[in-house]
């Protein structure tokens, strides 16, 4: 059985800040991730062992597609430092390779071409087979020897071939890179043209409207127009096509949008006139113009997904912090007696880089907090202060270790350049999983891992795994060293 390594591993800084905040394989086009008309593709040409390579928000391509049952397909994962060179991640995880295997990017947007591609490529000898459409290669290649280089597949050398490789032209459908704000706007329009949306109804002549969406036909003025699930349009809004409306959304009374994209979970304000534009959250990209604006007023535009998800999702956290301050008791009485017997302070102060989501702002404000320890070398009892930080929403009780202030302005990766520090927690694969002294990339890639897989029965396991280590020699009896590294 044919083989396919997707690779999703662009860091999107040409489509920033669209991408400062999303995985740029999950852009959405015509309503869904751009990784997933791949996916698709794939499955449509009988590829049914599929491995994604990911790096910036990893997890949120993990936690949509799983393990891949939805799409008939099996989904493993690799994690990549972003924009690697194929040829090193294909290198460093050649174990799981079977030859054949298509390499092939999920993150640029082709219509479907695999079945017609493969089919072609049976007349072809050699060790690999190149896909191109109209003289230029489209991130797909056909591999059936390796080691060999494969310089097409990295991302900005699409049109670089392997002098080893065979050429194959696809004489239909659509490829477009995907690199600038420009080019996915009129892409993506374009797109909506020529292809109908995969879900939803047709509520009148050009207006496709998705589950559980509220908009009648008196709002829509002429085109296509897609309006996505759980999305509320005013019966005064005015959609003029193309367009189209994520997820997720609410376009108020009086709004006027027209030649747009308004992505999921964005709210647009009363009597707004949105015109060719990207609206994303509160900030909002004028195509024509070349005008990025960000919006204070969450009147106008607002992103009201990421407020309501990161509100619930710190409660039960928060709760469980409680919980645990109250049980904990007794052992604050003891952590307050051996810290006055060694030390004149009971208390030292630390700086973190704080977690918490500001509904003012619509994002994690990333303030500097006081973290307090205890004076006493036992790290049980040293780090049980943390809790309130739980408690008031500036950690999780799982995720990557805090960053202190100067770590956070100091990145050394290319993952710490952008807004896409995991969610710091109290616990983490650092004291969880890895042994003492482990490098630092070592520490983030687990990290990155750990977050992309966490759901509530990873989190329940991982709090299982946290008891032994609670009455581990390692949390009663430490050296400073190694309490420096268990913090």
């Amino acid at each position: 059985m044919i083989q396919a390594i997707v690779f999703a591993d662009r860091l999107g800084e040409e489509l920033s800040p669209l991408c400062d905040n999303i995985c740029t394989a999950m852009l959405p086009v015509m309503n869904r991730p751009l990784l997933q008309y791949t996916i698709e593709d794939l499955a449509g040409a009988g590829v049914k062992d599929i491995v994604i390579v990911i790096a910036d928000h990893a997890n949120q391509v993990e936690s949509y597609f799983a393990s891949g049952d939805l799409w008939g397909v099996s989904i493993r994962y690799l994690l990549s430092r972003g924009e690697e060179s194929v040829n090193q991640v294909l290198s460093r995880s050649s174990s799981i390779l079977n030859t054949p295997f298509i390499a092939i990017r999920g993150d640029v947007l082709r219509t479907p071409c695999c079945q017609s591609f493969l089919a072609s490529a049976e007349h072809y000898d050699g060790p690999s087979v190149i896909a191109r459409m109209g003289g230029n290669t489209i991130g797909l290649s056909l591999v059936r020897t390796w080691p060999i280089p494969i310089p097409e597949i990295d991302w900005h050398r699409e049109n670089f071939a392997s002098k080893q490789s065979i050429n194959t032209e696809i004489y239909t459908g659509i490829y477009v890179p995907l690199d600038s704000l420009e080019n996915y706007h009129q892409a993506i329009l374009r797109l909506m043209e020529t292809v109908l949306p995969a879900n939803g109804l047709e509520v009148s002549a050009g207006l496709f409207a998705d589950r559980l969406s509220r908009v009648g036909s008196e709002s829509h003025q002429s085109g296509h127009v897609v309006v996505g699930a759980n999305t509320s349009i005013h019966k005064s809004a005015r959609l003029q096509g193309p367009c189209i409306i994520g997820d997720n959304c609410y376009v108020d009374q009086g709004a006027n949008v027209n030649n747009s994209i308004v992505l999921p979970g964005t709210y647009i304000g009363e009597n707004l006139q949105i015109e060719n534009s990207i609206v994303a959250g509160n900030t909002l990209f004028r195509i024509d113009r070349g005008v990025q604006i960000q919006v204070p007023d969450p009147m106008l535009i607002s992103d009201i997904q990421e407020e309501i998800s990161a509100t619930v999702t710190q409660w039960p956290d928060r709760i469980t912090a409680v919980a645990l301050l109250i049980l904990s008791v007794p052992l604050w009485v003891l952590a307050l007696f051996l810290s006055l017997s060694s030390h004149v302070w009971p208390l030292t102060k630390h700086s973190i880089v704080s977690n918490r989501f500001d509904l003012n702002i619509g994002s994690k404000d990333r303030r500097i907090v006081n973290e307090w320890r205890f004076s006493t070398n036992v790290p049980i009892l040293r780090f049980l202060p943390k809790l309130f930080l739980v408690a008031t929403g500036d950690l999780r009780m799982l995720g990557s270790a805090p960053l202190s202030p100067m770590a956070f302005a100091t990145p050394k990766t290319k993952w710490d350049t952008r807004n896409d520090q995991p969610n710091s927690g109290l616990l983490g694969p650092a004291q969880l999983q890895l042994p003492k002294g482990a490098p630092e990339e070592e520490i983030r890639l687990n990290e990155l891992t750990f977050i992309a897989r966490k759901n509530w029965l990873t989190t329940l396991i991982c709090l299982f795994n946290a008891l032994p280590l609670m009455l581990s020699k390692r949390a009663w009896f430490n050296t400073s060293k190694e309490l420096q590294e268990l913090a």
